[in-house]
Formats: structure tokens, sequence, C-alpha cells
């Protein structure tokens, strides 16, 4: 597992906690490509998200577009989204 994204993962679930209900959840997508990172599989990381009891969604984004999409290079890239009219 990346040292870096255990690292981060109690701020994960902090933020979470403090931003969820003002409409703002933290939602986990593992990019990683099981070729390259065995041990960073999503069935590896689903079971750690179980470990830790993740309060928030754990994705997979298999082809890595999502991340692509967004600029994450590194593990653990956080990124905040605007809150929509919607949601209060």
């Amino acid at each position: 597992m990346c040292p870096y994204s255990v690292a981060y993962e109690d701020r994960l679930i902090a933020l979470h906690h403090k931003y969820a209900p003002k409409g703002y959840p933290v939602i986990a997508i593992n990019p990683n490509d099981v070729e390259e990172s065995r041990k960073d599989s999503f069935a590896h990381m689903q079971q750690r998200a179980k470990e830790k009891n993740f309060p928030f969604p754990y994705l997979h984004d298999e082809t890595q577009e999502t991340a692509k999409a967004y600029g994450a290079t590194r593990t653990c890239t956080l990124l905040r989204s605007s809150r929509t009219a919607n949601s209060r």
C-alpha cells in the first residue's frame, strides 16, 4: 500500500465527517493499474476500506479516465467540487 495514501486515510474520514453534512462528501476513487500495482488493486483497497470503516464510497477508475480528466497524477489527490444550487 502507498504510505502516502495510508497516511491520509484518517484525514479523509475526518474531512468526510466535517463536510458531508454541508453537501461536500468525500468520494474515494482508485485509479491504480492492477498490472503495475498489485498490492494497491481495487480488491485489496476495498478490503482496506472495510478495515478502516470508510464512511464514504470507494470506487474504481479502471481505465484511469477520471483521474486523467481531473489531473490527478499522484496518490492521494484531493479535489473539491462546487456545491450545486440543489444541495443544501
